[in-house]
């Protein structure tokens, strides 16, 4: 038997690629009356995978406006993950799917990451 056929298929399926890039990011969701201030790790025009310094529930609905070095970047997004850090730190990961974000906040985040 070769080991390739149990492996599972891991063919990227992502529409855009997610790239290594540190930026701001702000986040308020009415449900919880409060903002708070994160970092991405990674980001696509799509989506985000960020740190931040509190737990925030899946599913959680949040408005977003990503701080590019000469612009912004404002969407709405949906928690699809959210982890606690290692070693029980004050630090969550986090993914975001962005459900709301227009073809112009698509391009200016693109042509930042140079994708």
């Amino acid at each position: 038997m070769v080991i390739s056929e149990l492996e599972p298929d891991r063919t990227e399926r992502r529409r855009y690629p997610r790239v290594d890039r540190k930026i701001r990011v702000d986040m308020h969701f009415d449900s919880h009356g409060y903002d708070i201030r994160g970092e991405t790790h990674d980001i696509s025009p799509v989506g985000t995978y960020c740190q931040v310094d509190r737990p925030i529930p899946e599913m959680t609905q949040l408005k977003i406006i990503l701080e590019l070095p000469a612009d912004q970047v404002k969407c709405e997004g949906t928690v699809v993950r959210s982890v606690p850090g290692p070693n029980h730190s004050d630090l969550h990961h986090l993914a975001i799917f962005f459900h709301e974000i227009s073809d112009e906040a698509k391009h200016k985040l693109a042509e930042f990451l140079g994708i």
